[in-house]
């Protein structure tokens, strides 16, 4: 995984006391930025990181558990890095 993966993961997991509102603004802002600071991304790549944004930052989820929604978009941040 390049490092740049490593920091938005690092990001993600960190333990913060955040509202629903405000964790869905700064998951968007540190996808841009994983896209920015990233080795270029595959088309597939690119695909899959605008899905979680339609997943999980466009779309409200009616229990709206940030550590669910946290781990699911880890499992497939790391498994989008695997992909060339």
């Amino acid at each position: 995984m390049e490092d740049s993966w490593e920091i938005f993961i690092d990001n993600l997991i960190e333990d913060n006391e955040m509202e629903y509102g405000d964790f869905k603004r700064q998951m968007d802002s540190q996808l841009h930025r994983l896209v920015e600071t990233s080795p270029p991304i595959s088309d597939e790549q690119a695909h899959e990181l605008y899905r979680i944004r339609q997943d999980y930052l466009w779309t409200d989820h009616p229990d709206e558990d940030i550590d669910i929604i946290k781990r699911d978009i880890k499992n497939r941040v790391e498994r989008i890095a695997q992909l060339h």
